[in-house]
């Protein structure tokens, strides 16, 4: 709550024309943290094996954060849970040592010095590592391991680790829309 009273309303609205799931909460009141939790957890220079976190400090007193990384699917960070990296000093900072074509959930959490303790993890920001195809990594069409969508648009290219290798494509499985979709290799 951003309030002097320390109050939240919510308002919900239904059009009803779909229905869904809708959600739960847990909720707590008590002062407010002096630690704040970082927030809009962002990523750049995205590779195989690393990816650029940064992420926007809501603590005046941090001194440093811990990030916590894991494959997303993987139970949130909790209070007592041990951070991939502490003590980070630098933001943006780079995350290493990650799997090929692997969809990760970032989370950070401010350190503010012996006073003020440490934040509540941030809310997850999610990147997938780019494949390694010379390495063993599948190439897939735009859908994956379903189907493409319509107005598909897209240009992959792939270079050997090695200067002078070759790369070579076997495909195990290929099905186009005839006379209206192709995939042209140069």
């Amino acid at each position: 709550a951003s309030t002097a009273s320390g109050c939240l309303t919510f308002q919900f609205t239904s059009d009803g024309s779909v229905t869904g799931i809708g959600w739960d909460a847990t909720i707590t009141c008590g002062t407010a943290p002096t630690c704040l939790r970082p927030s809009s957890v962002a990523f750049s220079l995205i590779s195989s094996t690393s990816a650029q976190v940064s992420w926007v400090n809501n603590a005046a007193s941090a001194t440093a954060w811990d990030i916590y990384v894991v494959p997303t699917g993987s139970p949130a960070p909790t209070v007592g849970s041990t951070p991939t990296y502490s003590g980070v000093t630098t933001n943006p900072y780079t995350i290493t040592g990650l799997t090929s074509q692997t969809t990760y959930d970032v989370y950070v959490r401010a350190n503010c010095g012996a006073v003020d303790g440490l934040s509540e993890w941030s809310i997850a920001g999610t990147f997938t590592t780019s494949p390694n195809y010379c390495s063993g990594d599948l190439f897939y069409d735009p859908g994956g391991t379903g189907n493409y969508a319509n107005s598909q648009n897209v240009t992959t290219t792939i270079c050997p680790d090695n200067p002078g290798d070759v790369v070579t494509v076997v495909f195990s499985s290929f099905a186009l829309e005839n006379n209206f979709d192709f995939l042209r290799i140069y």
